[in-house]
């Protein structure tokens, strides 16, 4: 398969539609949406995240949100309006608009799908539909039926619905607050017969726990809908420890965890192991499973939309995460112009660019002054536009 992707047309989309939408919303909404914390932040490797709601009440004992200061027995909705978070991605200088650009991560601060953020985080995914056209993907611990009218018009759009459940069985003493299983189970039917593409989220695997429920969780989702699995490791810092040492097995967990813990600090355990089961068990179960939250996404705006992109975070070039899914990024032929290559990235590095070549998956560029771009590489945005624009790694040489 072949794909044809342009740097310089996704910059100049950006660029018009962010005039027409400072025309729409008028002085103020732009200068609220341009000093806001989405118009400046850099991307994770699953996308720009996404803060409609911050804080959550699901009280979720392996819960990471306490250790960097964000209120987990309480919620507030954010303060800017839907179509201002779309003006404040097209202000972010790290942001590519459309099915090829930026993927956008909902929910990683807060859950989206709170009562009382709900009706902001249905209408800030509209408006990405209509203004911005990215690749979508949001996860939760409660349900999304009640929003299956809303969501349906997402059908034939790349939305990534993620759905996390680690345990059946002591999901009440783990996450009091958060849905019941059978809630969230439900949901994923709902989502799937209104055309949409359910992914089960299995983070964190809590071992002891969600390794011995592992195979009636995804025998569950898979009836209920989800088509693929997706998982991920404990983050553990000296509070989650204390948090969860009650409900975990303690010689399971103990023998994981890294060697020194620091207050403040986050580290996922060593649970590779466990990831490989669980995708054993996925594999058996013909549900597609992925170690990465873009893979997941990429997968799901393939099923979505009958079009083939390779994931935006480009771990399928290393291999690292990639578990090979049936998007088959690597055999995807990206076409770029050399010629626009050049010309962006002399733009982007503030010095001219006289030669691009293609190396494999690699992008190979020579400048006038290489101290100058490579500064820019290491600090600025240009990097994180050439790679996603071009779905390449870029390399600098002397």
């Amino acid at each position: 398969m072949k794909l044809k992707l342009s740097l310089e047309e996704m910059l100049q989309r950006k660029e018009l539609l962010r005039l027409e939408l400072e025309r729409k919303l008028g002085e103020e909404s732009a200068r609220r949406a341009a000093s806001d914390y989405h118009a400046k932040r850099k991307p994770r490797p699953c996308g720009l995240t996404i803060h409609t709601v911050v804080g959550c009440t699901g009280r979720c004992k392996y819960c990471y949100l306490p250790d960097i200061g964000v209120n987990t027995s309480e919620a507030r909705v954010y303060s800017l309006q839907p179509d201002e978070f779309s003006l404040a991605l097209l202000y972010n200088p790290y942001f590519l608009p459309g099915r090829t650009g930026t993927y956008l991560a909902v929910g990683s601060l807060g859950e989206p799908f709170h009562p009382l953020g709900s009706n902001l985080t249905i209408q800030v995914l509209l408006s990405f539909k209509k203004w911005l056209g990215n690749p979508i993907q949001f996860s939760t611990k409660l349900s999304a039926k009640k929003y299956i009218a809303s969501l349906s018009k997402f059908r034939g759009y790349a939305l990534s619905p993620l759905t996390t459940i680690v345990t059946l069985k002591k999901w009440k003493e783990l996450e009091p607050g958060a849905a019941s299983p059978e809630e969230r189970f439900d949901s994923m039917k709902a989502l799937r017969l209104a055309g949409l593409y359910p992914i089960v989220f299995v983070r964190p695997i809590l071992p002891g726990i969600t390794d011995r429920e592992i195979n009636e969780i995804l025998k569950l989702a898979k009836e209920h809908g989800a088509v693929g699995a997706l998982f991920g490791s404990l983050r553990l810092s000296p509070s989650i420890l204390a948090r969860i040492r009650n409900y975990v097995n303690q010689e399971e967990l103990t023998r994981r965890i890294p060697r020194f813990l620091k207050s403040g600090k986050q580290i996922s355990i060593d649970s590779l192991d466990l990831k490989r089961a669980a995708a054993k068990a996925a594999r058996e179960m013909e549900l597609e499973f992925f170690f990465s939250a873009c893979c997941a996404n990429t997968y799901a705006a393939y099923l979505s939309t009958g079009n083939k992109v390779p994931c935006a975070g480009l771990c399928w070039i290393e291999g690292r995460f990639c578990t090979r899914c049936p998007v088959d990024c690597r055999n995807i032929e990206v076409i770029i112009d050399l010629d626009e290559v050049k010309n962006v990235a002399s733009r982007l590095l503030k010095t001219r660019v006289y030669n691009a070549i293609i190396n494999g998956y690699y992008l190979e560029l020579k400048a006038e002054s290489y101290a100058k771009a490579r500064n820019r590489l290491k600090r600025g945005a240009a990097k994180v536009l050439l790679e996603a624009g071009y779905r390449r790694r870029v390399k600098l040489a002397k």
